[in-house]
């Protein structure tokens, strides 16, 4: 399920993104609306009233979980529209790092090893090889190192997401806790609308965003959800490592979009850093960040 959510971020947060056309900042609120009104359809009237009771007993925690959330999607989605899909997805893709190495020692998991320092020098590496030919302040290249900087921070809004959804695993099922962060996400993301400005929809752009929203917010996230229950927070994250390699392959497939040395060697030495961490030692298990 894992897998499989992460193919389906992978293709529609580059591939169906691009064909989306509204501005950065108001693609991941208008990903919420699709995907708050498909989810109180999908559970129907019968489970609202649950919804409705993870806000009054747990106001704090879900305000924090869709925090996390909203600001991956916003960031990473705000990345792809501003610069390379590969460049937005391989800085996005420092997220296990920063979780096994910040977040889930934070939430009182396993600490860092030596291995998992190594594998976070390896990781910053990666990413100076992908900003290091980048690094003027004019045109377009500005954009490009913006778009790299919002993918580094939902990577960090990612970790964080991750390290908190086990505290729900008891609590409630996966898609009425989805349907409840989907909500609030999209509360917390409303003045991004601000940010629209004109737009015009053509059938191929209006069919692009429901399809986004209802495969990225909707499928992804249920799969995702429902996966976070079963295997360890180390694994999940680190199966994230499919996202890149689907969205770069759809990329270069579908938007022609050219795999330069430089994103072949950086990639390779983020996607390496990850895998280090997970051969290291065993992946924290859930269980030891419900608390």
């Amino acid at each position: 399920m894992a897998i499989l959510a992460f193919i389906i971020w992978g293709f529609t947060s580059s591939v169906i993104l691009r064909s989306v056309p509204l501005a950065g900042p108001a693609v991941s609120e208008a990903g919420c609306i699709i995907g708050a009104v498909a989810l109180l359809a999908i559970i129907g009237p019968k489970r609202w009233p649950d919804v409705g009771r993870l806000f009054r007993r747990y106001p704090l925690r879900l305000l924090c979980l869709a925090a996390a959330f909203g600001g991956c999607s916003f960031t990473y989605q705000w990345a792809v529209k501003t610069t390379t899909v590969a460049n937005a997805v391989l800085t996005h893709s420092l997220q296990p790092i920063l979780t096994c190495l910040l977040f889930v020692p934070l939430w009182g998991g396993a600490r860092p090893t030596g291995k998992g320092y190594a594998a976070l020098a390896l990781g910053m590496s990666g990413l100076a090889l992908l900003i290091g030919p980048q690094l003027s302040w004019h045109g377009s290249t500005f954009e490009t190192v913006t778009g790299m900087t919002l993918g580094v921070v939902s990577g960090a809004f990612f970790s964080w997401y991750i390290v908190q959804v086990p505290f729900f695993s008891e609590k409630a099922d996966p898609l009425t806790l989805l349907t409840a962060v989907v909500i609030a996400a999209g509360a917390l993301l409303l003045p991004s609308l601000a940010f629209t400005g004109p737009v015009h929809f053509d059938t191929r752009g209006a069919l692009a965003t429901l399809a986004f929203g209802v495969l990225n917010f909707v499928i992804a996230n249920a799969l995702y959800f429902r996966a976070m229950t079963k295997i360890p927070v180390g694994h999940v994250a680190t199966i994230a490592y499919v996202e890149p390699l689907v969205a770069i392959v759809a990329a270069a497939a579908f938007l022609r979009e050219a795999m330069t040395l430089g994103v072949l060697a950086g990639g390779a030495l983020i996607l390496g850093s990850g895998a280090l961490i997970v051969f290291d030692r065993p992946a924290v298990r859930s269980e030891r960040v419900k608390k």
